[in-house]
């Protein structure tokens, strides 16, 4: 919901209305959008003479059109906004600054920047505010009708007492524990997306993946500390509605959340295990690992339960990712604009730092940054009780697909080549590949068919004939030739896409995303890869589809389909 504020002329109001939406889309656990336009609202108090910018002005006391928990103000630079709000419009919460949001956003000239930079202009950051249905607003340093407020209901709280039961219902039976985000030895509790209720039609394209990880940025998200357990979810998903259909970023700009309960959110989809590009720290996001503690943080401790979470995701992260928490980085700037440095300057940080070191910002807030040394330690003496993650392969190690094989193994899809190793480097088998993606299925809960025949007739003394009648008779997978199947022969690229692709109903966007597959039988098939964010080809314009693929190559591919049907809620 978005109000324009303007002196003696109807206030008009954009209403960004979160409804309920059919009980399909609900039980995938999200709300659905609508905007609407609204005018003729009560006028401000004052003379339109004396409404200078320097002296400010307030708004007269505004009954929005729905109840809403969160708001977000937009102004010019340099305004300053202090609000209200009620219940009744009786009685009044206390008087509090408006925060905007400076430092965060996608890195300039990603896609993701140039469509929330052509269609939407938000600035500000959502709030929590508990129940509300009455505003008032004083506004210092700008004209009132350069001025919005995105009035956010994410807690169905414009919806009936009976329609309410049933959203508790469906958020009782989606449940809070991880269980669908990769088990990863001592990867701490989750809270996945479809369990805090992400809708996942908000998101906009694949997600974006850095080379790899190198540090993490804390942030806090100046809510109130006063919310309760129940309601952090809600927090999570006004925040979430906020950057995807008001500032226009393709998904929430956080990797990760954490309340003051000390529960774990997964923010920005994409998976956990990988290095997601957020949208949390202008120009310093590609290679950073995002937190976001839910509260304020300026005069406030971080609470015991955070502290520990915080404490102990960095450390499992670091540690896929082979990050030392007690080390520092090089960081080339991508900022544009007005930055605290300047595009293409080189900085040297510690691998954990505060958002306020590479952003015009007091998040994470005074208290939090000033705790920034003691938590450091806490994360590197953490960091050392965390070599569980690593399966039990020896060979592995120097892999860039250990984490994915990891993954495999924690899900029980791979037990490895050996008992202690998986020989990622080794070509996977047509008959190989078919029980990694049946496991696979199975892992995400995929219906396949029970094999009505027996399709082929060189597989009848492989171990993995099960698998390959099940993909056949499913359409998936297809013989090399008239009745045979080549079981023992090479894997290719292509033959992974083509499978990857019919068995998770992958569909091609339209973009052609490599040059060397032009006018293959499966070029639907990688291009479809591509706009999943399940490869990005050999090089940055070829694919190499003939190529074989290693058992490493095959994990990737795997462990990257895993995280991106478990994000969308298309899994079981």
């Amino acid at each position: 919901m978005r109000v324009r504020l303007a002196a003696l002329l109807p206030i008009v109001l954009l209403l960004t209305l979160f409804v309920p939406m059919s009980a399909t889309a609900q039980e995938a656990g999200g709300a659905e959008t609508v905007v609407d336009e609204l005018d003729e609202l009560d006028e401000l108090t004052g003379d339109t003479d004396t409404w200078a910018q320097s002296t400010g002005a307030t708004t007269e006391v505004i009954e929005t059109p729905i109840a809403f928990s969160m708001l977000a103000f937009t102004a010019p630079p340099g305004a300053q906004i202090t609000y209200r709000t009620s219940v009744d419009g009786r009685t009044w919460r206390t008087w509090a600054d408006a925060e905007p949001a400076d430092g965060l956003g996608p890195d300039a000239g990603t896609a993701e920047a140039l469509h929330a930079a052509a269609d939407h202009r938000r600035s500000g950051e959502p709030t929590w505010v508990g129940e509300a249905r009455w505003l008032q607003a004083r506004v210092t340093g700008a004209a009132l009708d350069d001025v919005q407020v995105d009035l956010i209901d994410s807690m169905g709280l414009s919806r009936s007492l009976f329609q309410r039961a049933g959203d508790a219902l469906r958020a009782a039976w989606r449940g809070t524990a991880t269980g669908q985000v990769a088990q990863a030895g001592s990867e701490p509790a989750v809270v996945n997306r479809a369990q805090w209720g992400a809708d996942e039609r908000l998101r906009t394209g694949a997600p974006s993946y850095a080379g790899e990880a190198r540090y993490a940025v804390l942030h806090h998200t100046v809510n109130t500390n006063d919310y309760t357990r129940e309601q952090a979810p809600g927090i999570v998903r006004g925040i979430y509605a906020y950057h995807t259909q008001s500032r226009g970023w393709s998904d929430i700009g956080y990797n990760v959340l954490v309340d003051r309960f000390g529960t774990i959110y997964e923010g920005r989809a994409g998976g956990l295990t990988k290095a997601v590009i957020g949208a949390h720290a202008l120009g310093f996001n590609t290679g950073s690992i995002g937190v976001a503690m839910i509260g304020n943080h300026d005069s406030t401790k971080i609470t015991a339960a955070t502290w520990r979470s915080v404490t102990r995701l960095v450390a499992w992260k670091f540690a896929v990712h082979g990050i030392d928490p007690a080390g520092t980085v090089e960081i080339t700037s991508a900022c544009s604009g007005t930055c605290k440095h300047p595009r293409d300057s080189v900085i040297t940080m510690p691998t954990v730092f505060g958002h306020r070191d590479v952003g015009y910002t007091s998040c994470p807030g005074a208290v939090a940054y000033a705790a920034l040394p003691d938590l450091r330690t806490a994360i590197s003496a953490e960091y050392i009780d965390t070599l569980s993650y690593d399966p039990p392969f020896s060979d592995d190690d120097a892999s860039v697909h250990a984490g994915n094989i990891g993954v495999l193994f924690d899900r029980g899809i791979t037990k490895g080549c050996t008992a202690t190793t998986f020989c990622p480097g080794r070509t996977v088998q047509r008959a190989q590949m078919a029980s990694f993606l049946s496991r696979t299925m199975d892992s995400l809960i995929v219906a396949k068919p029970t094999p009505t025949r027996d399709w082929f007739s060189d597989d009848d003394r492989s171990v993995h004939q099960d698998a390959i009648n099940a993909l056949t008779e499913a359409q998936i997978t297809s013989g090399c030739g008239a009745g045979i199947f080549c079981p023992t022969r090479d894997a290719t690229r292509g033959d992974v896409a083509d499978w990857l692709a019919r068995a998770f109903d992958l569909e091609a966007q339209g973009t052609d995303h490599f040059t060397d597959d032009d006018g293959a039988t499966y070029e639907w098939a990688i291009n479809a890869l591509a706009d999943a964010g399940l490869t990005q080809g050999c090089t940055a314009t070829t694919y190499c589809p003939s190529q074989s693929t290693s058992r490493g190559q095959m994990a990737s591919f795997l462990a990257r389909a895993i995280d991106a049907l478990e994000s969308s809620g298309l899994a079981g």
